[in-house]
């Protein structure tokens, strides 16, 4: 049986595998007086069954899009012909900061094991940290997530986006990326492999309603994660009535409704915008 091979962060990984350490998670199975073995598929599960295929998901809370790279290329040996691959970029600001050689030496032999997940909120971290046991000023880290966020590093995401194209492409595999930063998905419109590429519109005209005199890069609206919203994929914060406060990260409700999304746009071989 083909695979569905996904790769990116918590909007990948679905609730599931970060239910009991994220509190938003918690608090929503909690509101929906669910057990935590209850639990759901995220949309990527749930596409794997619709397609019917074996999920393979490699997406992690935190990741970093260099992580997610990684993630691909640690697994792209085992991929077959006729499977799928959805790749999905993260948020530019998050980096893998690598730890001194003392620190990993009696690590697990994984690139992992060498390396700290780091975002514009480590900056505002000090007890983290202090737990990595490193003295580095924490305002390295927030210049470091600004200048990754920089329009330049988009020549990286997409020289490995090309990399990962050439490679399924050559094994005959299918593959489709979308974005949560604005400014990957921006830069690639509408194009068939950028999936559900054209409800980043509708991201837009939210956020231009909200604030007429809002600019590009639009930074108080996650765009992509807006427009799923605007074609029924629920969040955690509309589907507790407004009690838990994540109005990004999807319900159940709205996992379903993204698989449903994301199945006719890969499906629809003559990739219709019209969803």
């Amino acid at each position: 049986m083909n695979k569905l091979w996904t790769f990116g962060d918590s909007f990948t990984a679905g609730i599931k595998p970060d239910y009991p350490q994220f509190e938003p998670y918690r608090d929503y199975v909690e509101y929906l007086g669910m057990k935590s073995c209850d639990i759901p598929e995220s949309w990527a599960g749930q596409l794997a069954f619709k397609l019917g295929m074996v999920i393979r998901n490699f997406s992690i809370g935190g990741a970093s899009n260099e992580e997610i790279f990684l993630n691909f290329m640690n697994n792209c040996d085992k991929m077959e012909k006729g499977d799928y691959v959805i790749v999905q970029w993260t948020y530019m600001n998050r980096f893998l900061w690598g730890l001194p050689n003392h620190l990993w030496v009696n690590e697990p032999p994984t690139p992992f094991g060498k390396f700290k997940r780091a975002s514009i909120d480590t900056a505002k971290n000090t007890d983290q940290l202090d737990s990595w046991g490193i003295d580095v000023p924490k305002e390295v880290f927030g210049y470091m997530a600004q200048m990754k966020s920089e329009e330049a590093w988009l020549t990286q995401i997409y020289a490995q986006e090309n990399l990962i194209t050439e490679f399924c492409d050559s094994k005959g595999i299918s593959c489709f990326f979308w974005a949560t930063d604005n400014r990957i998905h921006s830069n690639k419109g509408e194009r068939p492999q950028y999936i559900c590429s054209n409800i980043y519109k509708d991201g837009m005209r939210v956020a231009k309603e909200r604030d007429p005199n809002c600019k590009w890069p639009y930074n108080d609206t996650q765009l992509y994660l807006e427009g799923l919203t605007q074609h029924g994929c629920t969040s955690i914060y509309m589907e507790s009535d407004g009690i838990v406060h994540d109005d990004y990260h999807k319900g159940f409700k709205g996992n379903k409704r993204q698989c449903e999304l994301f199945y006719k746009w890969i499906t629809d071989t003559r990739f219709d915008y019209l969803i």
